[in-house]
Formats: structure tokens, sequence, C-alpha cells
């Protein structure tokens, strides 16, 4: 199924998932940023003609085959000029500003990946290479832009959807394989081991129980082969949806969705909690070969939930839910026919919004702060199926204790950004920078002053867009910005990396410098200008940019 995709704000227009067609126009750099991009303290930036721009924090690679202090103005990446890129996205080591290990990854219009970045770092010997995805390089080709190989040394192509976790780089081609590649610790291999992969390797290959090893179908806990629909962009946690309509995690911070439990797991497992979820919210869609569904009103026991659920799974891995058929596109932010139209996932907490315009959200555990992103009360009590705030299992979002439908979100590394249906922009999350909501909670504070771990536990309509008609929000590691039905552009937030607490804070380094995080501008009016600065302040509060 080839579902057309509307014009975007940067002018591109996709008409296949296979390739896209862009309107061309004289560079400029007044466009909002790539949709996703957490690398630290750097940001990506795409012309209406193509052109890929990388600025800030540049000591990974300028992709123009060196480095560049942070405070230049952009780098143009240098990629054949009859080549046009449609998206792209990063990320560092640790989310963190002072390893300096960053990595980029761009899919043009022919399907094809081109990336760069550190090859080698002494803190964290090669796994910025790893994430390259180009084999063995030289410094000078590490820091130019090449294309993604695979093992036999093909340029890896029919690629038409790319998203990414902490050092790995997913990519899905037209036929539904999902390509992967990259360091340890988040990577999703068929054969579940938590080992470095340098070069693309196509993992279909699924499990029922997370942490359970290898998913090949010699497995006894093989959940066998599936075509994927679409993944999407995650810290330490990757999420996929198979064509079937079921959900499948994977990562370091991976858990079953229903109890308290950190499981790494390094292969495509069934989420049991999500999918319990989707199966309560679509019974007309979810049945077992029988005919049966779930309903945790009548299956009262664990026990009982659990049967239903493996005999639901059982009767629709090998099929294809109508609605997802085929690979959802880049350009695609939201899938419109699939039960699940968006998902992002965190460091310790995930997430996905349904067809409905239900937002659900879970923790993994109570280290650290991946409650934070939860955006509803809780509580750890573990009659979950009857409690609806339960922490460990999916859970609606809602804003005031009212049942709310949301249109769409994104997040950064700390924090999550939605729009509701009526077009009301909430924001939940870490905010000791402002980077939640655009403001600090005592308001008279200025952003450019640390709340240390301050928190925004529940949505909270961020400051300055109450009568703005926000189409999109596209986010960096720190930043936030929201793009308007008339093509303004607003922005948030700031600093450079995220590791300055338990890699779920913002923070800047060293103490007291500028902010590298690309939200500065000189003059909206020259084009040639605009964001080719740093922002002068370590953070800021709501500002429109555009």
């Amino acid at each position: 199924m080839l579902t057309p995709v509307a014009m975007t704000s940067a002018g591109f227009t996709d008409t296949t998932h296979a390739a896209s067609r862009l309107v061309t126009a004289s560079a400029r750099l007044d466009e909002p940023p790539v949709y996703f991009n957490s690398a630290s303290g750097s940001g990506l930036w795409i012309t209406q003609s193509g052109e890929l721009y990388l600025s800030g924090d540049r000591r990974a690679g300028d992709g123009a085959g060196g480095t560049t202090s942070n405070g230049s103005a952009p780098t143009k990446v240098a990629i054949p000029n009859d080549v046009r890129i449609i998206d792209a996205v990063g990320g560092s080591t640790d989310f963190h500003y002072p390893i300096g290990e960053s990595w980029y990854a761009a899919l043009d219009d022919r399907g094809r990946v081109w990336t760069w970045g550190t090859a080698q770092n002494a803190f964290n010997g090669e796994k910025g290479r790893d994430s390259i995805g180009r084999g063995r390089l030289s410094p000078g080709e590490q820091y130019r832009a090449g294309l993604v190989v695979t093992s036999d040394r093909r340029v890896l192509s029919g690629i038409v959807r790319i998203a990414r976790t902490e050092n790995q780089i997913l990519a899905l081609d037209a036929d539904g394989n999902l390509w992967t590649w990259g360091s340890i610790d988040n990577i999703a291999r068929p054969d579940g081991r938590n080992v470095a992969t340098p070069l693309p390797i196509v993992s279909n290959d699924t499990c029922w129980t997370p942490g359970s090893g290898r998913c090949t179908p010699d497995s006894p806990d093989t959940a066998g082969k599936i075509r994927w629909r679409s993944v999407w962009n995650g810290a330490n946690l990757g999420l996929g949806v198979g064509r079937n309509g079921l959900i499948y995690t994977w990562g370091w911070d991976n858990s079953n969705g229903l109890s308290s439990g950190q499981v790494h797991t390094y292969a495509p497992t069934l989420n049991e909690g999500a999918n319990l979820t989707l199966f309560a919210a679509y019974p007309d869609l979810y049945r077992t070969g029988d005919g049966l569904v779930y309903d945790p009103k009548v299956q009262t026991t664990a026990q009982a939930r659990h049967r239903t659920y493996v005999a639901i799974v059982t009767a629709m891995k090998d099929k294809v839910l109508p609605g997802c058929d085929g690979t959802l596109g880049q350009l695609d932010r939201v899938d419109d026919t699939c039960p699940v139209r968006q998902a992002a996932m965190f460091d310790l907490a995930g997430s996905f919004l349904l067809q409905n315009g239900a937002l659900f959200t879970w923790a993994v555990n109570d280290a650290r702060n991946g409650y934070a992103f939860l955006g509803r009360a809780s509580t750890t009590d573990s009659t979950w199926s009857l409690d609806p705030t339960y922490r460990y299992a999916p859970g609606r979002v809602s804003v005031a204790g009212q049942q709310t439908t949301f249109r769409s979100y994104n997040a950064t590394l700390t924090s999550v950004t939605a729009i509701t249906a009526a077009g009301d922009v909430y924001g939940w999350g870490v905010n000791n920078y402002c980077q939640a909501i655009g403001r600090h909670l005592d308001g008279s504070i200025p952003c450019t002053r640390e709340i240390s771990r301050e928190r925004v536990l529940l949505p909270t309509r961020v400051a300055g867009l109450d009568d703005v008609a926000v189409r999109e929000i596209r986010t960096a590691a720190c930043t936030t910005w929201a793009v308007t039905r008339g093509g303004g552009l607003y922005t948030w937030g700031g600093t450079q990396n995220v590791a300055a607490f338990d890699y779920a804070w913002c923070g800047r380094y060293p103490s007291g410098a500028q902010s590298f995080s690309f939200v500065g501008v000189t003059d909206p009016t020259t084009p040639s200008l605009v964001y080719s600065r740093p922002l002068a302040e370590v953070a800021t509060g709501t500002v429109r940019v555009k």
C-alpha cells in the first residue's frame, strides 16, 4: 500500500514509500530543524532544496571531512549535489556532551543512508564507528558523509524509514525488513547477542519474552519472523510495530509492560502490557482464533489474562492487519491507518499514541527518572489491571483529570510535548532549564537559571503558545520547536547535553559555557544568517524565532 504524504513545511512531497520528490528552491537555512535529533549540542537542518546542514557541536565531524568550532556558521554536509536529503537523525554516546562522541544518519530520496561521526574515542572505544555502518575508516573518512554498506560491501538501498536509539540506527526497507547496526546495549539482533554490529544486519526474528536471548527459528522462545510496519525513535528503549499490528520492544531499558523490572533485551520481543492495551482498545481487530476478545473485567486473574494474550498473539502474529500493510514512510510523522499512530521511547520509560487519540505511557522501574515521562498520576500498586494509574503498565495520559485525545506528540531526551485534538500544546518531564514547558514552574525565575531536578509531572500548557496554531513538534536533546500552521517557528529549552544527572537532565559543560544548542538566531529576515550563531544564554523560555 502506497500512502501519499502531505507536503511538509520544509517543502518535501513524498508520494511513495520508496522515494521522495522534493520541491527545489534556492538554499535557505530558515526551515525548522529535522524532526528528531538527539546528538548533544548540535542541530541538523534541511533546506527546501534538500541540502543538509550541521550546526553547533561538530567535534565528532562536520560531515564535510573535518571538525568545526561550535560557534561557527552551520556546515553544509558534503553530499553530492544531485542527491536530496529528506530527513536525518543523530545521537551521542551516553547522550553526553563531554565525551564528544556523536554520529549522524541521513536518508536520501533514493532510499540510501548517509552517515558520519566519531569513529573511535578513548572513553568508549569504537561505539561511534559501529554507528556509522561503513566499516573501518580513517579520521578524514569518518568525518565525511558516506553511504552505509552491507557486509558484502553493497550500498544499503531501498530504505524508506530510519530511526535511532542511543547508538543504534534502525532502517526499514519497502519490503518490511528491519536493518540495524550500532553499538551494544540497545541493539536489536535476531540472535539476541549484546555485541557491536558495525554493518547492517536484518532483524525480522522475534521472541515472546523479554531477555530470552536468541529469537531465531531454533529458539524455544521464538515468536516467528515478521515484516515491519514502523519503527520509532528512542533512547535506551526501541519500539517497532509489525504489519500484524503487534508491538515489539527491545533495549537496555526493556520490560514486559506488566510489572516493575528492567530486562535487558537485545532482540525484538513482544511487549505484553503494550499489546494488551491494544487488544482492549480495539477488540474488533484483535481476537483469538475462536473470536474471543481481551476484557480484563472478564479475565479477572493474571493467569486468565495471559492465556487470552497468548491466544490472540498466536492468532495474529502471522497475519497482516488491515491498515498496517506496507512500510510507513519517513515523512509520515503519524500513522493514519494502523492502530498505533505514533510512539516514542525514553530513558526507563515508553509511550505510544493510538489511532483513537489515546496516549499511553509506562515506566520500567522506580530508578532515576523514568516516571517523569509518564505525564500522569501513578502508583506502584501491583493490581495494575484494576488501577489505571499503575506505573509499570501502559496508562492513559489525561489533562486535569479529563479524558484527552491527542493529535500527535514528540519528545526530547528529557521531556514530552503533545498537541491535543483541539490544538492545545502540553508538556511534561524534566524542566530544570525550562525544556518541558517553556518556563519554570515558578514563572518569575528566568530560564537561564537552573532549578535543580525540577520536574513537571502532569501535562501543563507550554508557555507562549496559547493563541498559536501549532502544526507539529520537532525536538533535539534538550530543545523543542513548535512549527505553526502558517510556517512560524517557536522554540524553548537549550543547554548542551543530557547526562548531567542520570541521563535524563539537561546541563552545560563546562559550567558557565554558552549554549551550543542551536536555538539562537541573528536576524530572521536574513535567511543566510538564521540559526548561524549559538544562543548566548544557556537556555531560553518560549520565544518566536521565525
